[in-house]
């Protein structure tokens, strides 16, 4: 028996034999690399399921993806019967995906900013911010377009003369989009966030007073829907003779909203309320 020098080894010890084992080689799996064959010829017959399918050549594998994000993302009708035109909308011209909305995302805030500058100039006149003077001549203009309704028609004119004088004055002003990063990209980030915020708060406004027009949850909406079929018949009489003063609807119709933005009258809104009753 052999002996170590590091370890003391007791006189009446005696070795373990080993057991005799009966060791089994693993087996080999072998596998080709993948390569294409040809068309399938009658005689040979590939391994197939018990319903008859190729569970490797099976298109279910393939269209899994597909499948799946088609679940859960509505499709158009008719956009399945062999009609390209047919169904296509704008919105639903393109397929949901994360590289396009990003895309398109970047490219829209590029080119809002002259929406947001429109929309500014309007409210500075409609809520009185530019001071009286400029609504005066808003308002002015206003009234002379419903004395002359006529003059819709060269609107269209004087809209494009004032682009072309305000481009002569600016060469660059509109050939120039907001770069990525820039301070007017992020002022046209900062007027989305704002715009959508202003589009939640008007829906939470208006929502619960809707519940007016549903019969299944308020009690006027009959009521409602009674008192419009019975003045449609004769407001439409009324809107037809030729006596009725569409000029004069028209001026009041867009002159009294403009002064309830007044700040002064703006004060006398929340006394408004309390006397609306509660919805």
């Amino acid at each position: 028996m052999a002996t170590l020098d590091y370890i003391e080894i007791p006189s009446s010890a005696s070795q373990l034999r080993p057991e005799p084992r009966d060791f089994r080689p693993a087996p080999k799996v072998i596998t080709s690399l993948p390569h294409p064959s040809p068309p399938s010829s009658p005689s040979s017959n590939p391994p197939q399921t018990q319903n008859g399918a190729n569970p490797l050549t099976s298109p279910t594998f393939s269209l899994l993806p597909q499948l799946l994000l088609s679940s859960s993302i509505p499709s158009a009708p008719d956009a399945k019967q062999g009609r390209p035109d047919s169904g296509i909308l704008m919105s639903n011209k393109d397929p949901l995906s994360l590289p396009i909305m990003t895309n398109n995302f970047k490219r829209f805030v590029a080119r809002v900013g002259p929406i947001f500058w429109l929309q500014d100039r309007i409210e500075e006149v409609l809520f009185w911010k530019k001071g009286w003077k400029v609504t005066f001549a808003w308002m002015a203009a206003y009234c002379f377009l419903c004395y002359f309704p006529r003059l819709l028609f060269i609107l269209p004119h004087i809209t494009f003369i004032a682009i072309v004088v305000k481009a002569h004055e600016k060469p660059n002003a509109s050939q120039q989009q907001a770069p990525d990063e820039s301070v007017p990209w992020q002022a046209n980030i900062q007027a989305i966030q704002n715009l959508m915020g202003f589009v939640s708060d008007a829906s939470d406004t208006v929502v619960p007073y809707t519940v007016h027009l549903s019969p299944a949850r308020s009690s006027f909406a009959p009521h409602i829907l009674t008192l419009l079929l019975v003045t449609f018949l004769p407001l439409l009489i009324l809107v037809s003779l030729p006596a009725f003063p569409v000029r004069l609807v028209c001026l009041f119709g867009g002159i009294i909203p403009v002064l309830c933005l007044h700040p002064t009258a703006r004060k006398l809104w929340p006394l408004v309320r309390t006397w609306m009753p509660n919805t």
